[in-house]
């Protein structure tokens, strides 16, 4: 009744055994399989990298070209000249409806009385001259509500000889 042999069939001998040992021809199997595995990964990942670059870039083309902006361009240094300059708190805005605010939104300064004041002649706000003379050369808008500085056919006309 009692297990008389210390080696059951079930275990493998490796002392007993000797074809166990990897020869020359299943190296160089296993290394041509690890290679053939390496390079159809490799295919794969740039397969999927090629699919996603063409998805994005048909994607960018089939937008409408309005919602492609040109890059932003400022107002010339005459245009910036030209834009009004009063004095706050004197008569002339106390009684119109020249300058609406009574804070540069730029610098978030508060105006003073008698302090010069640009107002930007569509919209009405008011700004520090040195402010929005820094904005006004790279963008063509009010920084307050977006609107523009001049109108287009002024500038049309302007160009006209």
């Amino acid at each position: 009744m009692g297990l008389s042999d210390p080696h059951p069939s079930n275990f493998v001998d490796l002392n007993k055994h000797s074809n166990l040992q990897i020869d020359s021809r299943t190296l160089l199997l296993g290394a041509i399989f690890m290679l053939l595995l390496l390079i159809s990964t490799l295919s794969f990942v740039y397969f999927l990298y090629t699919c996603i670059r063409r998805s994005q870039s048909a994607t960018i083309e089939a937008r409408p070209a309005t919602s492609i902006r040109p890059p932003s361009v400022g107002l010339d240094k005459a245009t910036i000249n030209c834009l009004p300059i009063v004095q706050y708190g004197s008569s002339q805005l106390s009684g119109s409806d020249t300058c609406r605010v009574g804070e540069c939104s730029i610098c978030l300064g508060v105006f003073q009385d008698g302090e010069k004041v640009k107002v930007l002649p569509l919209c009405y706000h008011g700004f520090h001259a040195e402010c929005v003379d820094e904005w006004l050369r790279s963008r063509p808008s009010c920084p307050l509500c977006r609107a523009c500085v001049v109108r287009v056919d002024s500038l049309i006309q302007s160009d006209l000889p």
